[in-house]
């Protein structure tokens, strides 16, 4: 697997970047309801020029018919006392929301990565199938040579040479499909690293193997296994931050309690105003109940009692879907290595079946048809040999993605984004 491109994808994948930029806007927010903890404070400053009527009573900014100024300088403060959890549970469920969007931001890095690590299987098998076809093409080449100088010896047919003239030219149709093919996944690798096509083809060197895998996979895998997948852990806290906003709804049954104060300054002469005289203060409590909207805080209540449990069944959903994901991982995981051992069989019995057809033709016990066509099979079962090469690393990688991408052997966590 090329470590540069996991790399360059964790950090120039754009899809990644926004899931990040998103996550930063998720930690604003929270910050936002973190700071309803604390106190209020304000600062107050005016300044004002004011006539009183003389048709009205005496106020205490002056008397009847008189122009009075009035400048004012203070702190006002206000504390809610959390004294029914509403504000906490709107904390938790903050809390709950930004722990979900982590575990968002993880699923696409997963995801990301998986892509490329598939798209880079992808690439390689391609390769292989392209020096496959190339070798194709050079054997049909040296077939056609080989027919057309026993023709022309007299020891050949016309026949033999028309077939061997159509092998080379199916051999030499089968390469341009496929490096279409290898053009189309390097655009996609250069999407997914966010570079451009012509950055992402110098980076990769061709001629890489197609990427290894275990042998065996244990039998049964621990269930915390699942925990580890960030889509399940996002249901989860999306779950808790459903419970937390019911909560915080049930709360506005009950009376709300508050601090309130201000100390400064007030007088009639801006020159005044920093005198120990202009010293003005207050401090109470305040309550707030909502008695005449019962109404509107039991539909409240209703509405946050049913995205809970939309909630809960997705969170349950998002298990059964995990464990189906796994499982269908290993099953498609099983086949193809039984599969690849089948087809690596089957290469070695064909390429003894080319020496043994080449033998019996140099002495002359088997016409040129039959090097053709066990040439023809070898080659068959070569490209049968790389398609299950790419399906096994393919499969591999699904497997680390259904499991969270973290998984070893034994079922210990280690370190698989790179």
């Amino acid at each position: 697997m090329s470590i540069p491109l996991l790399l360059q994808a964790t950090q120039d994948n754009l899809d990644l970047a926004r899931a990040r930029a998103m996550l930063r806007a998720a930690r604003a927010r929270h910050g936002l309801v973190e700071a309803s903890r604390y106190p209020r404070l304000g600062v107050a400053a005016s300044a004002a020029r004011a006539h009183e009527s003389a048709n009205v009573p005496s106020t205490a900014q002056g008397q009847p018919g008189e122009t009075d100024n009035l400048f004012q300088l203070g702190f006002d403060a206000n504390w809610e006392i959390d004294l029914f959890g509403a504000r906490q549970h709107e904390r938790d469920a903050s809390a709950a929301d930004l722990g979900a969007v982590q575990d968002d931001t993880a699923a696409v890095r997963l995801s990301v990565l998986a892509e490329v690590a598939r798209n880079y299987v992808q690439l390689r098998g391609i390769e292989a199938q392209i020096a496959l076809a190339r070798q194709s093409a050079m054997t049909a080449d040296e077939a056609k040579t080989l027919a057309h100088s026993r023709l022309t010896a007299g020891i050949g047919t016309e026949s033999e040479l028309l077939a061997a003239k159509a092998d080379l030219a199916a051999a030499q149709a089968a390469i341009e499909p496929l490096d279409a093919t290898r053009k189309v996944t390097q655009h996609r690798l250069a999407v997914l690293t966010g570079s451009t096509p012509g950055e992402i083809e110098r980076e990769l060197e061709a001629g890489q193997a197609i990427a290894t895998v275990p042998a065996t996979l244990p039998g049964d895998l621990p269930s915390d296994l699942l925990q580890r997948r960030p889509d399940i852990r996002a249901a989860e806290r999306r779950l808790a931050a459903a419970t937390a906003r019911t909560g915080a709804a049930q709360a506005d049954w009950y009376p709300r309690f508050s601090l309130q104060g201000d100390i400064g300054l007030a007088s009639a002469a801006l020159g005044s105003l920093p005198n120990a005289a202009s010293r003005t203060w207050s401090i109470g409590p305040s309550l707030s109940w909502p008695i005449l909207r019962a109404g509107q805080i039991t539909a409240t209540v209703a509405v946050r009692d049913a995205e809970q449990q939309a909630a809960l069944l997705a969170y349950r959903q998002a298990i059964l879907m995990a464990m189906e994901e796994v499982e269908d991982a290993l099953a498609t995981y099983r086949h193809e290595q039984l599969q690849h051992a089948r087809l690596l069989a089957a290469v070695v019995t064909a390429r003894d079946r080319v020496a043994l057809a080449q033998s019996n033709f140099d002495g002359g016990m088997s016409d040129f048809r039959s090097v053709l066509a066990v040439n023809q099979s070898l080659g068959e079962a070569q490209k049968a040999l790389v398609h299950s090469d790419i399906a096994l690393a393919t499969e591999w990688i699904a497997i680390h993605k259904a499991l969270g991408g973290d998984w070893c052997e034994g079922g210990k966590a280690c370190v698989t984004s790179h």
